[in-house]
């Protein structure tokens, strides 16, 4: 990967079922402003990644004494 690239970032997200950042994720905020990211739309993105995993855990807990019915679509 060296030859392709110059800078690798790793971003290690700690999201919970809250959807709360951890401090481990200021790696995400970082990596968002050298991308070019203005504070608003950084706002955005960290707020639909909250929305997301507020709403997976949700769906994870109202399946959990259930069949999934679908399990091919944990497969991609």
């Amino acid at each position: 990967m060296r030859s392709q690239f110059k800078k690798v970032t790793f971003v290690n997200l700690a999201l919970s079922a809250l959807g709360v950042f951890a401090n481990e994720s200021s790696a995400l905020l970082n990596m968002l402003a050298e991308l070019g990211f203005e504070d608003k739309d950084q706002e955005y993105v960290i707020r639909n990644m909250m929305n997301i995993a507020i709403r997976t855990t949700f769906y994870i807990f109202c399946r959990r004494n259930k069949d999934w019915c679908s399990p091919e679509l944990m497969n991609y």
